[in-house]
């Protein structure tokens, strides 16, 4: 199996949760604009990262092996973790401050 459909098929779960995450954030949009962008702008980072990761390893060997695929995965990690961050940032974005009880709206 080709290193690229491997890194395919084991990334297809994280996959289908941002496709998911990407199709609540949108359809949620009217109701709470600033959560759904920043889990739409988070997920559209992570997405874009894992995107990378298919092609890169195998640009990067060409371009000049071993140093600059470390530093390819490094920054692929940070500019993930600014995805992850936005999207836990959606967990607090739109809070109100009771002055009563949490409330359970289910």
């Amino acid at each position: 199996m080709s290193e690229s459909l491997l890194g395919l098929v084991s990334g297809l779960p994280y996959l289908v949760i941002d496709v998911v995450a990407l199709a609540l954030a949108v359809s949620r949009w009217n109701k709470h604009p600033t959560v759904s962008m920043f889990v739409a702008v988070g997920v559209a980072i992570q997405l874009f990262v894992r995107g990378l990761y298919l092609v890169g390893p195998s640009l990067m060997r060409s371009f000049g092996g071993v140093e600059n695929m470390r530093l390819f995965f490094a920054l692929g990690s940070v500019i993930g973790s600014v995805g992850s961050a936005l999207i836990i940032a959606a967990v607090f974005a739109e809070r109100r401050d009771a002055a009563g009880p949490p409330q359970q709206r289910w």
